[in-house]
Parts: structure tokens; sequence; C-alpha cells
């Protein structure tokens, strides 16, 4: 929307956001890392429990 309003990619405004839904989706990304990371742990602990 910032790039339609302003008709230019390269607008500051543009590029700041584009800047903060970067920082966004690594937070997310990261975030979906640790929980896998846990997950993947407790199924081990669970496994060697079993025997």
């Amino acid at each position: 929307m910032l790039a339609e309003k302003h008709h230019d990619l390269q607008h500051p405004a543009v590029l700041k956001q584009s800047m903060v839904l970067d920082e966004l989706i690594n937070q997310y990304n990261k975030k979906g890392e640790q929980k896998r990371l846990i997950e993947s742990r407790r199924s081990l602990e669970n496994k060697h429990t079993l025997y």
C-alpha cells in the first residue's frame, strides 16, 4: 500500500516498512525454529523413557 501511495518502491517510507516487516518475519521464523527444537528434544526424551 505504501509503494502504491508513493508510486515508488525505493521511497524511504516503503524501505523502512520493508525492514520492519523483515525483522518481524525473522522473529517469527526464529520462534518456529525454537519450537521445533523443543518438540524434537521432547520427542527424543519420550523415546528414551519408553525403553
